[in-house]
């Protein structure tokens, strides 16, 4: 009897199968994680107001939920070009100046970026594959700040964008023929600082 036969009857007669996304096409899908700002801590804070003569001492929340809606298009087997929005969350700092004079500044920044990128990818098997990431972020950031001393509260806010790389790796489980579960991790760069993401999220592959 010839095996490979049998082995595919007995694979039907079970409901097993291998699935495998296509090679070619379009997929969209969504990530959600958590985002960090590398550059984003207390001791750099109080420095920067050192330098123009305020006294502080500064902690900070560097970490929120990120999350992403993204499109792409596989051209072939280990290509692909793909487009997201991410929002990466909103990270705060609160400092305690005691010189000059005495007061209490909150800040925060909240950023986000539209992003297009080229994937390289890896298949290990059917159902399994590496990937790897690059291409370009414009990045917005909204920031805001509120300070208070000697009875008198103030507040103020700015904004800033730019275009910088995007690079990241991942990997993807293809567990039905059209939806993909994908884990990655990606490095937004903003300017003079920096934003890490690791999310995990779902893609419908048409």
């Amino acid at each position: 009897m010839n095996k490979q036969l049998l082995l595919l009857a007995l694979s039907a007669a079970l409901g097993v199968t291998s699935a495998q996304a296509a090679d070619t096409g379009f997929y969209v899908g969504g990530s959600l994680g958590q985002s960090t700002a590398n550059d984003f801590n207390g001791s750099d804070l109080d420095a920067d107001l050192a330098t123009i003569g305020i006294t502080s001492s500064t902690s900070t929340d560097d970490s929120d939920t990120g999350w992403k809606l993204f499109a792409g298009y596989r051209f072939m087997k280990y290509l692909a070009v793909e487009g997201a929005y991410t929002a990466l969350g909103e990270f705060t700092a609160h400092s305690t100046v005691t010189s000059p004079s005495a007061g209490i500044v909150d800040s925060s920044i909240e950023t986000d970026a539209w992003t297009i990128s080229a994937l390289g990818i890896l298949p290990l098997g059917d159902s399994f594959s590496l990937f790897g990431r690059v291409g370009v972020n414009l990045w917005s950031a909204d920031i805001s700040a509120t300070g208070s001393g000697g009875g008198v509260t103030a507040s103020a806010s700015d904004d800033d964008d730019g275009t910088d790389w995007v690079y990241g790796v991942g990997a993807a489980w293809n567990f039905t023929n059209n939806l993909s579960l994908r884990g990655e991790w990606e490095r937004y760069d903003l300017g003079d600082g920096d934003v890490d993401l690791w999310s995990a999220g779902l893609s419908w592959n048409f």
